[in-house]
């Protein structure tokens, strides 16, 4: 399904569906968009945003191995203009977890740092 630039589109289902890195199809359910990542005030400047979850998606700088449950993958792609709390530009990694069992998004956050976790790929 078709994202717009800003906002996800989501079918009758209340899901957005994605076409992302090697072909895998992503779902990201508008109850987790709006009740766990928009809820949080520290990620709501992601509203905005959302073209970069997509390209996060689509064409990550690496995809990290959760160190507490191995069939979560972190994909994480850093920007230089990542906009925070709707005001300031920020250097940041935008992390986007998917399980990988079922290929549904859990959550979405940013971070100046790139977490030293395992990675399962890297972009050359």
């Amino acid at each position: 399904m078709a994202t717009g630039k800003d906002r996800p589109k989501f079918n009758k289902k209340g899901v957005w569906v994605f076409k992302g890195f090697q072909g895998r199809h992503f779902q990201l359910h508008k109850k987790t968009w709006e009740s766990h990542i928009l809820r949080d005030k520290n990620r709501y400047y992601l509203r905005n945003q959302f073209d970069k979850i997509a390209d996060t998606l689509k064409d990550p700088d690496c995809i990290l191995q959760s160190p507490q449950e191995h069939y979560v993958g972190i994909y994480v792609k850093k920007y230089n203009d990542l906009f925070i709390m709707n005001t300031a530009l920020a250097r940041a990694y935008l992390y986007v977890l998917v399980n990988l069992n079922t290929n549904i998004i859990r959550t979405v956050y940013s971070n100046p740092r790139l977490k030293g976790w395992k990675r399962k790929w890297q972009k050359s």
